[in-house]
């Protein structure tokens, strides 16, 4: 994957449609190419379908949700710490180490849905912090928009709209974490919603509601879109690597979607060239079957779109210089 500053992208999608598939395909590219690295996923979310990867110790796993105090687990997990004793809910997180960083090829989150609604449950999060009393924001006492009871010992909390607006500025501060990551590839998974942007729908990643939903692409270097489509009475699978439509579902809804690299601040007219050979290069969509295939095209083309934005940026510099000298 070269040397090159962390890439840290998401995929999203309805359930069924391969999101944690993906993380498997990524497992088996990693297999061919790197067989000396592992993987890394933390996960609030289903990993059945991981479980070969696991027992053959090439994706080490970690349950977010089994651990208390999931403001500071999940902020520890995005700057890379791993539990001192994964099966106990009160171990210590330890930092990583230069070994680490060598030993991992990526990191996996499962994901941005599930980690927002872990810090807005009962499970430890600002619901259960209700239930025992504790009112986070304006609002938030019984008898304002606040709801805490106890059934015998059972605390029970609600949540409300300061909560939402909490945890939708923690995710985009979590995603942010992981930039720093020392490993060549950081990825997260979402499910999908329905939501508004400028007023209109639109479908995109699900985050702590639906507010967020239309920023979250600004978030990563690249967003995409696990989908099924129907096609000769067969599921066909596909990776949307543009924004689409699929009347089928909503007729003249956009699924958002965006493949872009990390760029330096340009003007506006290399900024232009730049994307607009992008554009010609990345497809609509890469089908897949959940191979390890698909990972390789996708690597392949992150790789073309550097060359690309090299062409544009870097050499035209080198042939003025070399023609001052």
């Amino acid at each position: 994957m070269g040397q090159h500053r962390t890439n840290v992208i998401a995929w999203y999608g309805d359930s069924g449609n391969g999101k944690t598939s993906l993380i498997g395909s990524l497992c088996k590219f990693m297999m061919e190419k790197y067989p000396n690295k592992k993987g890394r996923l933390y996960t609030a979310d289903n990993t059945a379908v991981l479980e070969p990867y696991m027992e053959a110790g090439i994706l080490d796993v970690y349950r977010v949700d089994v651990r208390d105090h999931p403001f500071e687990t999940l902020d520890c997990a995005t700057r890379g710490y791993w539990p001192a004793k994964p099966d106990d809910p009160k171990t210590k997180m330890l930092p990583p180490t230069p070994a680490d960083w060598e030993k991992y090829l990526f990191f996996a989150y499962e994901g941005l849905t599930n980690f927002s609604d872990l810090m807005l449950s009962n499970r430890g999060g600002l619901a259960k912090m209700m239930g025992g009393d504790k009112h986070i924001g304006p609002g938030t006492r019984p008898g304002e928009d606040g709801i805490s009871f106890k059934d015998g010992e059972f605390e029970v909390g609600g949540n409300t709209r300061t909560h939402y607006f909490l945890v939708q500025k923690l995710i985009s501060d979590l995603v942010r974490n992981t930039y720093s990551l020392q490993v060549p590839l950081v990825c997260w998974t979402a499910h999908e919603v329905r939501a508004t942007e400028d007023n209109k729908p639109i479908y995109g990643p699900a985050v702590a509601g639906k507010a967020a939903t239309k920023d979250v692409q600004k978030w990563f270097d690249a967003l995409i879109h696990a989908h099924t489509v129907k096609k000769n009475n067969d599921i066909e699978y596909r990776l949307y690597l543009k924004e689409h439509y699929d009347d089928a579902i909503a007729k003249g809804i956009p699924f958002k979607a965006v493949t872009r690299l990390p760029l330096p601040l340009l003007d506006r007219k290399t900024k232009a060239q730049v994307e607009g050979k992008w554009d010609q290069l990345i497809p609509q969509y890469m089908e897949w079957t959940g191979d390890s295939d698909v990972i390789a095209k996708y690597m392949d083309l992150r790789k073309r779109m550097r060359e690309l934005a090299n062409q544009i940026i870097i050499k035209p510099v080198e042939k003025k210089e070399n023609a001052s000298t």
